[in-house]
């Protein structure tokens, strides 16, 4: 049952939410992996979320904790995190073809709640 509320309440939000990771990352793979954290992180703690609250601005929170967790653990471990590797020239996806990607049969948003949409 609240897998399916957070369904319901989440999952609009995840075209916003992988924008973000790709806006902090720059990448599309990273993106993804963020954007999967993120909702697996969110599904974890969906008992938090206080009724009436912005559910994407609570997201968009997670995606950036989440980004910030990364940067420290990568910083800690000695790795250097160039910040201009994100830039890598690669043509645009137009906005059909990425939801297609995210959201579509076979894409990761689909491969998270264990099916694929039609």
């Amino acid at each position: 049952m609240q897998a399916e509320r957070f369904e319901q309440i989440a999952l609009p939000h995840l075209e916003s939410v992988y924008r973000a990771a790709v806006a902090l990352c720059g990448r599309s793979d990273l993106a993804e992996d963020l954007t999967q954290m993120t909702f697996v992180r969110a599904l974890e703690r969906f008992h938090t979320l206080k009724q009436g609250k912005s559910c994407k601005a609570w997201l968009l929170h997670i995606v950036r904790n989440l980004w910030i967790d990364r940067l420290r653990h990568k910083r800690a471990a000695g790795t250097k995190v160039p910040m201009d590797e994100n830039l890598e020239a690669r043509p645009r996806e137009t906005r059909k073809d990425e939801k297609d990607r995210l959201v579509g049969r076979g894409g990761f948003a689909g491969e998270f709640l264990g099916y694929a949409r039609d």
